[in-house]
């Protein structure tokens, strides 16, 4: 399978990337291209230039009369037409039955993800659009398709009605656009300010938002005991909460040095864009409202004691907007 990032250019002309190729082949032994409805060869395949069938690549022979490339079936039905004219002098070579070659097809090509596959740009939608697509868009490490202003409207009209999240057009990819891609959608369609607010987007959580300023003073005394301050909590980013790192921590410290002691345990750098913290409580994932109030509370004051993970969102996909309220306060 081919990577990612890589778009794969077919027969027919279209081109899918390698997420959406294996995705056709998944349990079958056959697919077809999602634009056209021409079949599409499978890995390690390649079709025959005269009867268009799939077979192996290593099988395929080349002819010697144009350089098309041929299965067996065609070879020897060429061997066999030249051996009732008697043409024994060349027997050896192979060359296109009925004395027929056919007409040169364009050379297929890999691109990396961004890069055309043919000469022309166009919409990948999946539905045969022939419009320009939008330059620069999706952002980086999103989807790899192109698509038009009107598919991006269509689709943004459906979705809205059916309450989903900004997506791609493509109907074999529909990954939802990360947090830039829709930024740059709500500038294309201010008529859907109304749907654009309904979602987590522009919500960047640089370092700079956990800055502090004020002093902590620590309390000691002779029956200090750190073993009964101290809990542990578990810490993740939002994808990948197998890789999830325990955290001893102060149950005296503040929510600020929590966030910052997740971060510095998951690597995350000063400069990286963080767009999201989380707490698991009960079971239940609780957006984190920062401000200066927030991040200066204490972690009993604020109920993160329940909690059993602090979660970062690094990924920019957008979500239901929870930005409406701060997390519960511990019951009394």
């Amino acid at each position: 399978m081919a990577p990612v990032g890589e778009l794969i250019g077919l027969d027919c002309d279209h081109s899918l990337c390698g997420e959406c190729h294996g995705e056709l082949f998944r349990g079958r032994r056959a697919a077809f291209c999602p634009e056209c409805d021409n079949p599409v060869a499978a890995d390690g395949e390649e079709s025959c230039d005269v009867c268009s069938k799939f077979g192996p690549a290593e099988k395929m022979t080349i002819a010697a009369c144009c350089g098309s490339k041929i299965c067996n079936f065609c070879a020897d039905r060429g061997k066999k037409e030249r051996a009732k004219e008697a043409k024994k002098d060349d027997e050896k070579e192979v060359k296109c039955p009925e004395g027929k070659c056919p007409t040169p097809k364009k050379k297929k090509k890999k691109g990396k993800e961004g890069e055309g596959v043919t000469g022309g740009s166009r919409c990948s939608c999946g539905l045969m659009c022939e419009n320009e697509p939008l330059p620069n868009f999706p952002s980086e490490n999103e989807c790899e398709h192109e698509v038009c202003v009107e598919c991006l409207g269509k689709t943004l009209e459906s979705n809205e009605r059916s309450k989903l999240v900004p997506c791609c057009p493509n109907e074999m990819c529909r990954q939802p656009y990360r947090s830039e891609s829709v930024l740059a959608l709500r500038v294309l369609f201010p008529e859907r300010k109304g749907y654009f607010d309904m979602f987590e987007v522009g919500y960047h959580f640089g370092f700079e938002k956990l800055k502090d300023e004020k002093i902590m003073e620590v309390e000691y005394s002779d029956d200090f005991d750190s073993l009964k301050r101290m809990f542990t909590i578990k810490a993740c980013v939002t994808e990948d909460e197998e890789g999830a790192i325990s955290i001893e921590f102060d149950r005296k410290g503040t929510f600020g040095d929590l966030l910052r002691e997740a971060r510095k345990a998951l690597k995350i750098g000063v400069t990286d864009k963080v767009y999201g913290y989380y707490l698991r409580i009960d079971g239940e994932d609780k957006v984190i409202v920062i401000s200066q109030e927030m991040i200066q509370q204490d972690l009993a004051t604020a109920g993160v004691l329940r909690a059993t993970m602090v979660m970062v969102d690094m990924s920019g996909i957008v979500s239901a907007n929870r930005h409406v309220a701060p997390i519960e306060k511990k019951k009394k």
